[in-house]
């Protein structure tokens, strides 16, 4: 998920709002006061080592951003 999005859920105690998945929060600001939920600040990078064909994403409009600059620059 973004930042902003796992923002929220600190402001109100919330650690770990998926604590039955793996959790990742895209920033290169943030660090995350649960071990369950780990912070990477390279969405592309976690998108080519994961070994998994699913993912979901909670808010994550920086990292849809990125994806889409990324896709755009590899195809020119």
């Amino acid at each position: 998920m973004g930042r902003a999005t796992y923002e929220v859920g600190l402001k109100d105690g919330l650690t770990s709002p998926y604590d039955h998945l793996k959790q990742y929060v895209v920033s290169s600001t943030l660090t995350s006061p649960d071990p369950a939920v780990t912070v990477v600040d390279d969405p592309g990078a976690l998108v080519r080592r994961s070994r998994s064909r699913t993912a979901w994403g909670s808010g994550c409009a920086e990292a849809a951003s990125w994806r889409a600059r990324s896709a755009t620059r590899s195809t020119n």
